[in-house]
């Protein structure tokens, strides 16, 4: 909906730069996500290699408990946490 609106508004010359700032945003939160993933992925698939796991499931639970109390342990408040 939020795309639809800033394509027609460009049309009309009239926040142009908006687009840019919300692709560019959109294209920053999606990175994140997959570059974390990615991450978690690997830190999983690394651990049940070194400790030769067949069923690495138990694995992603406490990996990612370790991931949410460090990252609410890093910052201070969500604009910390965003940067």
């Amino acid at each position: 909906m939020s795309f639809s609106f800033i394509s027609s508004a460009n049309t009309l010359n009239f926040l142009t730069k908006y687009s840019y700032l919300f692709t560019n945003a959109f294209a920053l939160i999606i990175g994140r996500f997959f570059k974390v993933g990615l991450f978690f992925y690997a830190t999983v698939l690394g651990l049940s290699h070194v400790f030769k796991l067949k069923n690495p499931s138990p694995l992603v639970f406490l990996i990612g408990l370790v991931v949410l109390f460090y990252s609410l342990s890093l910052a201070q408040n969500y604009l910390e946490h965003g940067m």
